[in-house]
This record gives structure tokens, C-alpha cells and sequence, in this order.
């Protein structure tokens, strides 16, 4: 490949190349590449025998589609508009973080009740799109640059751990302090949990260890540890909820009504989460079915999992917007 390199824009040689990528990777060096900002083709795609293993720590059963380690923002960028094994797990993240943009300029200019939301309501519908942006912007850019260099990949991995426990603190604040809007002690506790939950994942997820493949079902874990723990305040209110609709009728239609179906959406999201998380600790379906060369490109366990997020996230906002237009309409509907 050195050889089809124009000695104006390649001047490295085959051996300096090679020093290059060692110092960039303790790893033994994939036969055949020699990264460099011009002479990688990014329209051919290597199998995983020929990458180095921090470019495939995230799933091994994926064995073809990758893109050659380039060392190049602008390979990088342009492989962004190319069929791989990363596409669908770009694009996903990135129409998602399209859609909530627009979304978000819609609630600016269209807000749930424009007479009695105060900035405090402005302010939680904030917070909560700013942990989508977060999460989706940086999943989006450590799928893009996952290969072009192993400092990059690490340092977006990082930032993509960050933005998932962030995201997960982000959507929970909101509903807290809609939840137990009369109860300020509960409320005040369980967002300073929320909080500090969410402040001890981060510094996890920084340090170094943590994003080794080995301790890949430890971060899963952690991930649904956090969102388990968070979890308890929508439990606790939601339980409060039934009991207090319990001894005004004998059934739950009170509960399933149009001023409840936000706890019903919640409780939706949550399946959908754990579901999502699950496929991908369990890589459903390329563990099941690991010859199918399909699922090297598309339809494996990271792209239904960001599906999943996506889909979960429309569901969370719809049930923010209803519990907002329940609080503006009448406080007293929240439990004491």
C-alpha cells in the first residue's frame, strides 16, 4: 500500500509508519495497514484479524466491516457517509440528536402552558435535553472516531460513558421534583441522591481500568445498577400513587386515566431500557447467530440498542410533558 502513495503527499516510509502505529498500540500490528493521512482507503473494509484488538473491544462477534485505523480527521469524517460496521451505530445517535434539537426548539417556542410555566419548569425541560444532547453527541462521535486512533477511540469511549450516566441523572431529576412537588424533604433527598449517584458513576467511568474488555460486563452492570437506583424515587411515587387512588375507587382506572398515563409511559420506558441493555450484554442475535455476515453491518445488539434509547427517550418526554401540564393544571394532584 506504501507503494501507491505519491511521494509528495506520503513521504513516509513503510518502517516509519509501522514505528508510528506500535508507539500508538502496544498491540502487534494488523497485517497489511499502515495508517497514514492519505494512503488508507476508507472504501475497503478490513475483517477483525487484521485490526488491532482496542479498535474491537466493544463486540468481537462482529468479524468484518471495519474501517482501516487512519490517523486522519478528515478519512474519519468521510467514512461518516460510508456503508460499515459503525454506520448504523452513528446514524442512529445522530438522527436522534437531530430530531431532539428540533424537538427542543419546538418546546422553546411552543411550551406546555406559556401562562403559568415558570423557569423552574423551563429550566427541568432543559435539563433533561441537555442529557440527551449530551449522550447522543458523544455516542455519535465515538462511533465515528473508534478508528482513528486508539488515543481518540479511548478518550470518546470515556466520553460516551459519561454521557450515558449523565443521560440516565438527566431524566430522572425532572420527574423527582414533579413527583414529590409536595413533599420538599423527599424531594430535596432523592435529587442529592440522584445526584451524587450520578457524580460517582462519572469519576468511574474516567478512570482507565474501567474501559478495559474485561470489565465490560462490569460496566453494563453499573449502568443498570444506576439506572436501578435512580429508579427508586418514580417506584416510591408511583406506589404512593396507587395507594392514593386506592382509597378514593377499587380498581386502577384512576391510575390508567389521562391525568396517569404519564406513570404508565415511565413504566414502558424502563421495560424498554432493560430490554435494550440486556440485548446488549448478551449480544442478541450475532451471539446466536455468529456466522450471519449480516449482522456485521446492520441489525446487531449496538444498533437495537441505540434504537432502543432513542425510542425510550420519545417516551420519557412525552411523560414530562404530561406531568408538567399536570402540576401547571392543578398541584394538588401530586401526593403529599
Amino acid at each position: 500500500m506504501a507503494d501507491n502513495c505519491p511521494s509528495s503527499s506520503c513521504s513516509m516510509t513503510k518502517e516509519s509508519k509501522r514505528q508510528n502505529f506500535k508507539n500508538d498500540d502496544d498491540d502487534e500490528e494488523p497485517s497489511g495497514v499502515y495508517p497514514c493521512n492519505t494512503c488508507p482507503d476508507v472504501h475497503i473494509l478490513r475483517s477483525i484479524s487484521e485490526m488491532p484488538s482496542w479498535c474491537c473491544t466493544h463486540n468481537r462477534i462482529i468479524f468484518a466491516g471495519y474501517r482501516p485505523i487512519t490517523l486522519s480527521s478528515w478519512q474519519t469524517f468521510r467514512s461518516l457517509f460510508l456503508i460499515h460496521n459503525e454506520t448504523g451505530n452513528i446514524w442512529t445517535h445522530m438522527i436522534g440528536a437531530i430530531m431532539f434539537y428540533f424537538l427542543f426548539q419546538h418546546v422553546c417556542r411552543n411550551p406546555p402552558d406559556t401562562r403559568s410555566m415558570s423557569r423552574i419548569d423551563f429550566t427541568l425541560i432543559c435539563i433533561f435535553f441537555f442529557g440527551v444532547f449530551v449522550c447522543l453527541f458523544q455516542s455519535t462521535m465515538y462511533h465515528l472516531f473508534a478508528s482513528h486512533s486508539m488515543k481518540l477511540n479511548k478518550l470518546f469511549a470515556k466520553l460516551d460513558y459519561c454521557g450515558i450516566t449523565i443521560l440516565i441523572g438527566c431524566t430522572f431529576i425532572p420527574w423527582i421534583y414533579y413527583g414529590f412537588y409536595n413533599s420538599p424533604w423527599l424531594q430535596t433527598g432523592y435529587i442529592s441522591f440522584t445526584t451524587i449517584c450520578t457524580i460517582i458513576c462519572v469519576l468511574f467511568c474516567v478512570y482507565d481500568p474501567f474501559g478495559v474488555p474485561q470489565y465490560y460486563h462490569y460496566r453494563t452492570l453499573m449502568f443498570l445498577s444506576h439506572g436501578f437506583l435512580v429508579f427508586v424515587p418514580a417506584f416510591h411515587w408511583t406506589i404512593r400513587e396507587i395507594a392514593n387512588n386506592a382509597d378514593n375507587r377499587n380498581d386502577f382506572q384512576s391510575f390508567l386515566s389521562l391525568d396517569h398515563r404519564a406513570h404508565l409511559l415511565i413504566l414502558i420506558q424502563g421495560i424498554i431500557y432493560l430490554s435494550g441493555a440486556l440485548i446488549y450484554m448478551f449480544k442478541l442475535p450475532e451471539s446466536i447467530y455468529p456466522n450471519v455476515a449480516l449482522f456485521n453491518l446492520w441489525f446487531n445488539s449496538h444498533q437495537l440498542f441505540h434504537i432502543f434509547v432513542v425510542f425510550g427517550l420519545i417516551l420519557y418526554y412525552h411523560s414530562l410533558v404530561l406531568i408538567i401540564k399536570m402540576r401547571l393544571a392543578d398541584p394538588k394532584c401530586f401526593v403529599n
